[in-house]
């Protein structure tokens, strides 16, 4: 499948990367599926057949490779539980250390519990998410606008 999927895109990679690498805006999909033009594109530097240019990192170079996807076809990807499997890497306490090629951040409601929250918006989807407490932050964002003449 991933080979297919590079053969679609083949044509239009190296300008979706280059856009990718040049634009700022923090929605980058209308611009890159226009330059791809498909409804999906990837903006990893690697290509399926570069992935094993480095037979020391093939495996990362596939992790990386994958979740350069646009977040529709990473989607369907990762429904074939397609990442490569290891061993779960333990600290010297024997406590499983998190990856942090998997961390990723939740906006809170000020007012909701974090522990329900998780448990309602998170856990049924990551189901062996958890919660680092020392990372934790409070932060409210106030949006004021001026008006010039």
């Amino acid at each position: 499948m991933l080979c297919r999927l590079d053969r679609v895109l083949k044509d239009t990679h190296d300008a979706v990367v280059a856009e990718n690498k040049r634009i700022r805006y923090k929605n980058k999909a209308p611009f890159l599926t226009a330059i791809s033009k498909r409804k999906f594109y990837n903006v990893s530097e690697f290509t399926f057949e570069s992935l094993t240019s480095d037979s020391g990192l093939i495996r990362d170079n596939l992790i990386d490779y994958i979740k350069g996807f646009s977040e529709n076809a990473r989607t369907i990807l990762e429904s074939f539980d397609i990442y490569p499997k290891a061993d779960i890497c333990l600290d010297k306490d024997g406590n499983p250390e998190p990856d942090p090629d998997l961390r990723d951040t939740e906006q809170i409601p000020v007012k909701q519990d974090i522990e329900e929250y998780i448990r309602r918006e998170v856990l049924p989807y990551v189901p062996d998410a958890w919660e680092n407490v020392s990372k934790q932050k409070r932060a409210m964002r106030f949006i004021s606008t001026t008006m010039r003449k």
